[in-house]
């Protein structure tokens, strides 16, 4: 700012003569300079955007009032040459105008361990900290906030850590799942291919994570005027989002994301499919490790887009998967018109956006010596396979939202390739 040594000049002489209370024209011309020059937006841009609340601009007249008094106070240093800018002062609100105590926690040793059983991780917290599980799940799709009772809550004194998860889609990358936390969060497509570009990098657990929230004043949602911090990284199959408010500062923030673990994923042992079964009424024959579980159906599907649960039930032991396997005749449709109805069925019994998209999209994948079609659901996926006039269906299917519980999908479609039908001899 070229403008500000005349600021300096101007309170200078000013403090020389003595006296008690800034003249009118100075102030005027310290908030002229102010609103006369423009600032540099951050491109870091948060992907939960917050409306400007009355105590905000309360706030913003604030710092404007500090501005003017922090000008003339730095014009009477010896070491300062020249005022701060605005962009480079801090954002002050009416309760800090005063010294503010050190943010809770920040020298606080973090001995008290937590872990969610729900979400896969572990986090250490000061000693006393109370802890709220979370009660409601983050589906695919949907935003959430701070406060919401998807959130795990880790509360201690001024401070609050709040922490939720969602598993990945099928298939999709890290980058693809920040833009679309961005997207259900308000942003635009093209905003945030902007925004997540611009994310600033931040450790997680040792990970590579991104803030997309560094310290701005906290949303409605949480103490307003507070310090609020958020990350997010996708780790193992698992979106996180971590989210620090209230009397904190972004060192007290990297101390907590510091202790994070992610829990291992589960790695059944799909390298020893050593037992074989057959279904008595499906016919085919499939390979499983003999920790599994298997429930034979004693009734047979008769339509393929029934809902009944007439399936072959194989529990994956260390897991929360189970797969199911059934079969069916064609009936009097073509293939192509099956899948359309198998996409459309599902349209109205699972989340928007998880029923798989248009069947000319579905993956193609080996099943034994056929090849079957894949509709990718959110936490489930649906193999289908046309063996003479029957329809065979393959269910994976997840009891809960924690990706890491899991068996993996790769390892899903390793058990599919064992399979014979009764045609194939």
């Amino acid at each position: 700012m070229t403008d500000d040594r005349a600021i300096e000049r101007a309170a200078r002489s000013w403090l020389e003569a003595g006296p008690t209370e800034a003249p009118d024209d100075a102030v005027r011309t310290a908030l002229l300079l102010i609103e006369s020059n423009t600032q540099e937006r951050d491109l870091s841009v948060p992907w939960r955007a917050h409306p400007m609340s009355a105590l905000s601009r309360l706030a913003t007249a604030a710092v404007i009032g500090a501005l003017v008094v922090g000008a003339v106070f730095l014009a009477t240093r010896p070491a300062v040459s020249e005022v701060a800018t605005p962009s480079s002062l801090p954002t002050i609100q009416p309760s800090a105008l005063a010294v503010a105590p050190s943010p809770v926690g920040s020298l606080e040793p973090l001995t008290q361990v937590v872990t969610s059983t729900r979400y896969g991780y572990t986090v250490s917290v000061p000693t006393g900290w109370t802890s709220t599980p979370a009660t409601e799940t983050w589906e695919s799709g949907t935003p959430a906030s701070v406060g919401d009772p998807a959130y795990d809550a880790y509360l201690g004194g001024q401070a609050r850590l709040s922490i939720v998860s969602q598993p990945l889609s099928l298939g999709e990358t890290s980058d693809e799942w920040y833009r679309q936390v961005c997207l259900v969060n308000g942003g635009t497509l093209a905003g945030c291919e902007h925004d997540v570009t611009f994310w600033k990098p931040i450790a997680i657990g040792g990970q590579p994570g991104l803030i997309d929230i560094d310290g701005q004043p906290a949303p409605p949602s949480v103490p307003q005027g507070t310090p609020y911090y958020d990350a997010v990284i996708a780790v193992r199959g698992q979106g996180y989002a971590f989210a620090l408010d209230g009397n904190v500062d972004r060192p007290m923030f990297e101390r907590l994301l510091a202790t994070v673990t992610f829990r291992e994923p589960v790695s059944p042992p799909v390298d020893h499919l050593d037992t074989a079964f057959t279904s008595p009424l499906y016919g085919y024959r499939i390979m499983l490790d003999q920790s599994w579980k298997v429930t034979p159906t004693v009734f047979g599907r008769t339509n393929p887009l029934s809902q009944d649960p007439y399936a072959d039930t194989i529990e994956v032991t260390g897991t929360d998967t189970e797969i199911g396997v059934s079969a069916a005749p064609l009936g009097h449709r073509t293939w192509d018109q099956l899948l359309a109805q198998l996409r459309a069925a599902a349209t109205g019994n699972v989340p928007p956006g998880c029923e798989g998209g248009d069947p000319s999209t579905w993956p193609t994948i080996s099943v034994g010596n056929k090849q079957g079609r894949v509709q990718v659901a959110c936490n489930a996926e649906w193999v289908y396979v046309l063996v003479g006039d029957r329809v065979y269906e393959f269910d994976w299917g997840n009891t809960t939202f924690e990706g890491s519980s899991h068996l993996q999908e790769p390892d899903f479609r390793t058990v599919l390739k064992t399979v014979q039908f009764p045609d194939a001899g």
